[in-house]
């Protein structure tokens, strides 16, 4: 049969059209897998990028939480419970000194209360318990078998006392002051409260890197995941598209979830060391100080009631000159330091040659911290300071009157109580008072940077979430440009 001449030019275009086709699909079908490459990259490196910034943030919540809430709040407790037995201790040997029955009552009271505070303390560190490596809970059950026998010699002291029985009654305390010296004060200070800081320390050292070394992974993981939804982008602009929402959305929320996790893992980085060496270094050193303090107070209370012998006098006040050196080093760095003033014409900062002096002595005489002249950073702390250091100075005179007293007249036990009770106890507590606004001024900038971490390492964890929805746009937009292409219809 014969062929038209219009079939042959019909059958001429199809083949000329199929030619050209051709090419079209073959562009096409490398759009479409070029497409797929992107959509698959961008969702695997978004649901990595999640992965990186919530263990990141986890990460950064578990060290702060492990030295705050295991290590900074055992401390706390042990130096808590320190200061509220020598109290109590200081409380009962004031109940066996005086003569007068009201006085006698309220000082068991005072040493009742000041018990109670200890055993609560004491509590604390049992709940807070988590380490076996140092030998925590060991010196938690020598603290607490030390508490016990202290409590049965102090009931002994208190029975003896109702009946009248009053060498039974000084026997019984010096039984307990025994096992309070020798015992409950060495678990713990040596035991419990530096278990605790060898545990910060520990958890101190690697923090910083640690956290850096996070923060740099979020960066890198970031910056691939926006490489790669800039390329899925670029792509679909080269396709003529003006605007594929999906992605222009996954790229500012990458970018923005990258930028707010990297700067709160270096705030972490570096806020760590202001967290402990500047803010809990200040609040463990006014604690130290009020220890130190309170013991020399309970000191002075046991030397009237050994007043009939002389070498335990002698004893008790060669003990409260050695934990006098101890307070001063700690406050300002040398024995006789608190004879100058730490600041100049009422203002809140510490003289450049009180903190030089301060660093000399830590480094001659081996401090394991920084003096709390030579470490003050926040608010009010230099004034509280100096508010201390003459509460100090007035609490020593009547220490140096209360001594001289009972070398005058050691029989005359009322006097010298006077002496304890009136200047002295007022010295004590106005040194206690302003060392607990120091460590206050600390204490508030301690809490704020421990929340603001812990806050944003929530949110962190919250924002890898993020990073799934940045997975979801990149598939979805990707995906829709896909399907829209295909021979005929090339957008």
């Amino acid at each position: 049969m014969a062929v038209s001449q219009s079939g042959r030019l019909r059958g001429r275009a199809r083949a000329q059209s199929a030619a050209a086709a051709r090419p079209a699909r073959g562009r096409v079908h490398t759009w479409r897998e070029l497409l797929l490459v992107a959509l698959v990259a961008g969702c695997l490196v978004a649901v990595i990028a999640a992965a990186v910034v919530l263990a990141a943030n986890i990460v950064m919540n578990d060290r702060y939480s492990a030295i705050v809430n295991q290590g900074a709040k055992s401390v706390d407790a042990a130096q808590s419970a320190r200061a509220d037995i020598l109290d109590s201790a200081g409380a009962s040997a004031d109940a066996l000194a005086t003569t007068q029955p009201n006085a006698r009552a309220q000082a068991r009271q005072n040493a009742a209360n000041s018990y109670a505070a200890f055993k609560e303390q004491l509590r604390l560190s049992w709940q807070n318990r988590s380490d076996q490596t140092y030998g925590e809970y060991a010196a938690f059950n020598a603290a607490d078998a030390a508490s016990t026998d202290y409590a049965a010699a102090i009931g002994a002291m208190n029975a003896a006392i109702d009946g009248n029985r009053l060498d039974d009654a000084r026997a019984a305390f010096s039984s307990a002051y025994s096992v309070l010296n020798t015992r409950l004060l060495p678990a713990l200070t040596n035991g419990l409260q530096q278990d605790k800081v060898d545990f910060m320390e520990s958890r101190y050292a690697s923090t910083s890197s640690t956290l850096r070394n996070w923060a740099i992974a979020s960066g890198t993981v970031s910056v691939l995941l926006l490489i790669v939804a800039l390329g899925g982008y670029v792509l679909t602009r080269s396709m003529h598209h003006l605007l594929t929402w999906e992605l222009a959305l996954a790229i500012l929320l990458a970018l923005g979830v990258g930028l707010w996790v990297v700067v709160q893992l270096r705030r972490g980085d570096t806020q760590a060391k202001v967290l402990v060496r500047e803010a809990y270094d200040s609040v463990a050193g006014a604690r130290d100080e009020q220890a130190l303090v309170s013991q020399q107070n309970a000191l002075e209370s046991i030397a009237i009631f050994d007043a009939a012998d002389p070498a335990k006098i002698q004893q008790h006040f060669a003990e409260i000159a050695d934990l006098d050196l101890q307070a001063q080093q700690n406050l300002c760095g040398k024995l006789g330091c608190v004879n100058t003033p730490f600041t100049a014409g009422g203002g809140d900062a510490v003289q450049a040659a009180v903190v030089t002096n301060a660093l000399d002595g830590q480094d001659r005489f081996g401090l394991p911290r920084a003096p709390l002249v030579a470490n003050v950073h926040f608010g009010e702390q230099a004034k509280s300071l100096e508010l201390a250091r003459n509460a100090y100075l007035a609490f020593l005179k009547a220490d140096g009157d209360l001594r001289a007293a009972l070398q005058k007249n050691p029989a005359d036990t009322a006097s010298a109580a006077t002496v304890n009770a009136g200047a002295g106890q007022t010295a004590f507590s106005n040194t206690i008072n302003a060392l607990s606004a120091a460590a206050q001024s600390a204490r508030g900038a301690y809490d704020g940077i421990w929340h603001s971490v812990r806050d944003a390492a929530r949110i962190g964890e919250g924002l890898a979430a993020a990073e799934l929805v940045v997975a979801l746009l990149i598939g979805i937009g990707l995906w829709r440009r896909r399907q829209e292409l295909f021979v005929g219809n090339v957008h």
